[in-house]
């Protein structure tokens, strides 16, 4: 057999079977005598590839991470321990592309894609590094070391005195360290200062203000010691005290100022208490003596003591403040030891607390000693006045008050008050006196009033002007009146009541002071005049003339007397407003209403003023018929059965006849036949 040769192979001359593309070659094409050239720097070709950069598969393929691939690769070269390459990395070309290790970590493998990092504790790794405890790279003494990638010196107030340690010591107290120091014993702590384990410098720790310290190699905070009494320590790391606690303060130890600011009497460096003064260094206060007081911290000298003040006194038990205020009817002056020191004298008053007597006021006087309030000095009498302060008595010879003024108790002025309208005021008046009924005074500072007029009235501008009488008023006497009810004053400077016109006839007059009548008498009532109520009648009390309206007769609103209603019209009740028109069958005259008279009928309003009579021949025996037609023929009687029964129960006979017109029945020819016919025609319908 024989045949084409195929693609990954190649067939030199006189093949009897196709030979795989040699490693490192590749054969792209069928047909081959001979590989078509080198495998591509990057990939690999492990036998039979058809490409330079081959798709990987089981022989070929391209470089990955952690390898590398020179040009004509047969398979992919390891970066070495010490180095790695980037996880994403492939197709690298040569050695080169393999990076070092990082510091702090190491590569202890072939084709390492991720280093190991940290290194042992104890030892430090250099970039490279294929181990984890690197030759060379114990931690030496001065430093400590983390797995990382140099030895890390000790900071200062620290030192390692062994290799291969991962923390370093404390410096011995009493000494400060350097960095990368590996011995703890070589700087002393200075004087004022304490170094405590770990101290970095020589003044690590300076004693506080307030303290001192005179030891080299201190320690600890210890060996600072409380200032002396008497001194302050102003500063730190203070060796010497030397300074002097200043005038005004106490330093009772350890203080860490020449002026203590605090004013608690329970802390033994504080401000020289009230009541008292402090020289410099003193430990103990001076009292200030009685008559004297200090109110504030401080005090320095005996000039800090102040005098008592004035008005109270300092009795020295508790010199901080002023014992208390001076007695009342008692002063004090300045430098007071007791509470009654000088007595008030008379004229004058003492509140407590006073400095001086205080004279009493204008208006006032006083004649004793010991007094305490201006209300103890007495008013000056009244109609007199009190023109100085601190007078004792009144001069009621030659400080009378003056005419035309007042002057209350406690006046200072002769016209302390003028007297107002409306008031008099005579000499050594005590308050103005009003004016008399009658009497006015429209100037002020008068002795006396004026006589009001007549017709004028002067009480409501408080007898200060003559007032005209107003409407609906007269005056009398200076005084102002409201004409009565039932009356009105329809004009002014009306001199009597007599002058008060009565109330106008249809109208009443309900009020005192009406200037003119307004409201109409009540319908169904007449008011003639002078009425003072709507509706007079004899039932009520009431004044001038009127009444209820009575029958026959109407009244409107406002009526002034009682109208009599007209023919065909009448009223049946008393207090009518108006007339009803007459009924058929009555006759109306005068407004009175009467029933139609027997033998007449009234059919309208004529009829109801003159009623009309039944006509001849016939007749009519009952009152208030309408018409006609109850007039009846006397020929015929009243056919009604009962007529006869009548006749015949009496057997009477008669013939009846019709005499002239309104007849109220026919005439018998027989006297007692009429006589019995009237009570036949009293029952009859």
């Amino acid at each position: 057999m024989g045949g084409y040769c195929d693609e990954g192979y190649f067939c030199p001359a006189g093949s009897s079977n196709q030979t795989l593309c040699s490693p490192g070659k590749y054969c792209s094409s069928d047909g081959l005598k001979q590989p078509s050239g080198s495998c591509q720097a990057g990939y690999y070709c492990g036998g039979g590839s058809t490409s330079a950069t081959p798709s990987t598969d089981a022989l070929n393929g391209r470089c990955s991470p952690g390898f590398y691939c020179p040009g004509e690769s047969v398979a992919p070269q390891p970066c070495s321990p010490g180095t790695y390459m980037e996880p994403s990395k492939t197709g690298a070309t040569s050695d080169k592309e393999c990076i070092p290790c990082p510091a702090g970590s190491y590569c202890p493998n072939n084709h390492m894609t991720v280093p190991v990092k940290g290194c042992d504790e104890h030892y430090f790794c250099e970039a490279g590094s294929a181990s984890g405890t690197p030759d060379g790279g114990l931690c030496p003494v001065g430093h400590y070391c983390n797995g990382g990638p140099i030895a890390i010196e000790c900071p200062e107030g620290t030192y390692q005195d062994a290799e291969g340690q991962t923390k370093c010591k404390n410096c011995t107290e009493g000494y400060y360290c350097n960095s990368g120091q590996s011995n703890s014993t070589v700087h002393a702590c200075e004087k004022g200062y304490y170094c405590p384990e770990g101290s970095t410098k020589t003044t690590q720790k300076a004693c506080p203000k307030g303290k001192y310290s005179d030891t080299a190699e201190a320690k600890g905070p210890e060996t600072c010691v409380d200032c002396k009494a008497g001194f302050a320590c102003v500063e730190e790391a203070t060796v010497e005290v030397r300074v002097k606690c200043n005038p005004g303060y106490i330093c009772g130890g350890g203080s860490d100022t020449a002026s203590p600011s605090t004013t608690d009497q329970n802390q033994l460096n504080r401000q020289c208490p009230k009541g008292h003064y402090c020289g410099e260094g003193t430990l103990t206060p001076t009292k200030c003596s009685a008559g004297y007081y200090n109110p504030d911290f401080g005090g320095s000298t005996e000039a800090s003591c102040r005098k008592c003040d004035a008005g109270n006194y300092c009795d020295g038990q508790n010199p901080v403040s002023v014992t208390g205020p001076c007695d009342s009817g008692w002063y004090c002056p300045l430098g007071s030891t007791k509470a009654r020191q000088e007595e008030c004298t008379a004229g004058n008053y003492c509140e407590k607390g006073s400095s001086n007597p205080t004279p009493c006021p204008v208006g006032r006087y006083n004649p004793d000693k010991g007094k305490s309030a201006d209300s103890e000095c007495l008013l000056c009498t009244a109609g007199f006045y009190c023109p100085d302060r601190g007078q004792t008595a009144v001069d009621e010879t030659n400080n009378p008050c003056k005419e035309g003024y007042f002057c209350r108790a406690g006046s200072s002025r002769e016209d302390s008050e003028e007297c107002p309208t409306g008031h008099k005021c005579p000499a050594k008046s005590e308050k103005p006196v009003p004016c008399d009924k009658g009497q006015y005074q429209d100037e002020r500072g008068q002795s006396t009033c004026k006589i009001c007029s007549a017709g004028k009235h002067c009480e409501e501008s408080d007898n200060v002007r003559e007032d005209i009488c107003p409407k609906g008023h007269y005056c009398e006497n200076g005084q102002k009146y409201p004409c009565p009810k039932g009356t009105v004053g329809a004009s002014e400077n009306l001199k009597s009541e007599g002058e008060c016109t009565p109330c106008r006839g249809g109208y009443y007059c309900p009020t005192t002071g009406m200037e003119r009548a307004e409201q109409k008498c009540k319908e169904g009532y007449y008011c003639k005049t002078g009425v003072d109520i709507e509706d007079p009648s004899s039932s009520k009390t009431h004044t001038g003339t009127g009444d209820i309206c009575p029958i026959g007769s109407y009244c409107p609103a406002g009526s002034e007397i009682a109208r009599v209603c007209k023919g065909g019209e009448y009223t049946d009740t008393v207090g009518s407003k108006s007339c009803s028109s007459c009924p058929a069958g009555f006759k109306c005259v005068k407004g009175i209403k009467e029933e139609c008279p027997a033998g007449h009928y009234c059919k309208d309003r004529t009829g109801a003023i003159a009623p009309t009579p039944c006509p001849k021949g016939t007749y009519n025996k009952l009152t208030g018929k309408a018409d006609a037609s109850f007039c009846i023929p006397c020929d015929t009687g009243e056919r009604e059965r009962e007529r006869e029964r009548e006749r015949e129960r009496e057997r009477v006979r008669g013939k009846y006849i019709g005499v002239s017109k309104g007849y109220t029945h026919c005439q018998l020819v027989y006297s007692a036949i009429r006589k019995e016919q009237r009570n036949i025609n009293a029952i009859r319908p």
